[in-house]
């Protein structure tokens, strides 16, 4: 059910849905004086907003508003937005006049047929820049399509900040309480633990909301796919700085590392970690274990650390590491052990996101920081999707592993070896 809310209401909006979670979620309102009324009103009030008045109409209007504690509602006669919340029997209303804003405290909503509650919407969940758990499930319901290709078919490990990032976190990988019916969960066995885990999984938007409505600001999934635990179909190198490291020396050693997989003919996608390191990414069929891409990813990584000494360390104890140097980590290929998601938000100040980047833009002049959840969308309007064609990629490593060795054995001819 759409309603133009053009029409007295400031700035020119497009139509709204009411089973559109934004509606519920932030609208440019905010709330005058309330007072009680009776279902039967808001069917009249649903119908005078359309051009349909018949009692089938009424009677489903009716039967909607009995299974929800709230109802958003949009007037283009009287150029207001009406907000009913329900106690027990009764219909609380709220009145929001044009250029008012409307902030809801809790919402219930429908998206593509699942029920979902979200609670605490105002909480400020980055202090410093005043983002709200609200601005966090927009951020991610406008984002599902680009970030949900990197979650589908996966464990999820989450982390959740339900007071946000200035308050107690805590990570959870076995999820099977307080779930709503239709999310799906994964059982997995835990050698560690002697007991299967249930991993959470986010196959489509309404999953993605409901776990960000549990406090998961960044979103981590597993290599592998469900169906292949022991092949994944990614690896990765996490370029990790020793405190107070610039955040260009992390850019130069991004450079050289891209330029190295470049040479062994390797399609590699890179993107800021959201904090201060950066990560690439190189698709690959899923025919090799963890151990097997682990083991090919350090001699890369060992190769650049001898190229670059004054930039790279090896020393993976962070109170040990030199100042100004950056770890290139393999270690975290492995399962169970994921990093942050293309796209996700990371729990920092400022909201920043992990973001695609071009290899032309490893330049000295990226700054992380503004790469966020506010700067997001407009990036991607001008850029586009820099991981669109990630999963096109996938590609085998036979000829890069020759190349490799080719490269160490000229290494060592030039350096007097046999």
């Amino acid at each position: 059910m759409a309603f133009d809310m053009s029409i007295g209401l400031g700035p020119k909006l497009p139509a709204i849905d009411l089973t559109e979670p934004r509606t519920a979620l932030s609208l440019p309102l905010r709330p005058l004086p309330g007072q009680i009324v009776n279902p039967t009103v808001i069917v009249e009030v649903l119908s005078d907003s359309t051009e349909d008045s018949d009692r089938t109409e009424k009677f489903a209007a009716y039967r909607r508003l009995k299974s929800l504690r709230e109802y958003v509602l949009v007037s283009q006669r009287e150029r207001r937005v009406e907000v009913y919340r329900r106690d027990g029997r009764r219909w609380y209303l709220e009145e929001y006049g044009p250029g008012e804003r409307l902030t809801l405290e809790s919402v219930t909503i429908e998206l593509d047929g699942k029920r979902l509650r979200f609670s605490n919407l105002n909480k400020v969940y980055f202090p410093e820049s005043g983002i709200t758990k609200r601005e966090l499930i927009a951020y991610y319901y406008s984002m599902a399509d680009y970030i949900l290709p990197f979650l589908r078919d996966r464990a999820l490990v989450l982390r959740r900040y339900p007071d946000g990032i200035k308050g107690q976190a805590f990570f959870q990988k076995d999820v099977h309480e307080g779930l709503p019916e239709w999310f799906k969960t994964t059982p997995i066995d835990s050698e560690e633990r002697g007991k299967v885990i249930h991993y959470a999984t986010a196959e489509d938007r309404a999953s993605l909301l409901f776990l960000t409505g549990l406090g998961c600001i960044d979103h981590n999934p597993w290599s592998n796919r469900i169906g292949n635990l022991e092949h994944p179909d990614y690896f990765f190198f996490d370029l990790d700085p020793s405190d107070g490291t610039e955040f260009s020396v992390v850019v130069a050693v991004a450079k050289a590392l891209h330029e190295k997989l470049e040479a062994l003919k390797l399609k590699s996608f890179l993107k800021t970690s959201g904090a201060t390191g950066f990560h690439i990414f190189i698709p690959v069929e899923p025919v090799y274990t963890y151990e097997q891409l682990r083991t090919f990813a350090e001699i890369i990584a060992r190769q650049v650390t001898a190229e670059h000494p004054n930039l790279v360390t090896s020393e993976r104890i962070v109170a040990k590491r030199p100042a100004g140097r950056v770890l290139i980590d393999v270690a975290q290929n492995a399962e169970g052990r994921p990093l942050a998601a293309a796209y996700s938000v990371r729990a920092f100040p400022k909201a920043p996101v992990s973001t695609p980047v071009l290899p032309r833009e490893l330049r000295s002049r990226l700054k992380p920081e503004s790469l966020n959840i506010k700067s997001t969308l407009a990036r991607l309007k001008e850029k586009g999707d820099l991981w669109a064609d990630f999963w096109k990629s996938r590609q085998q490593l036979e000829k890069a592993i020759e190349l490799l060795s080719a490269q160490m054995q000229g290494t060592r001819k030039r350096d007097g070896g046999v």
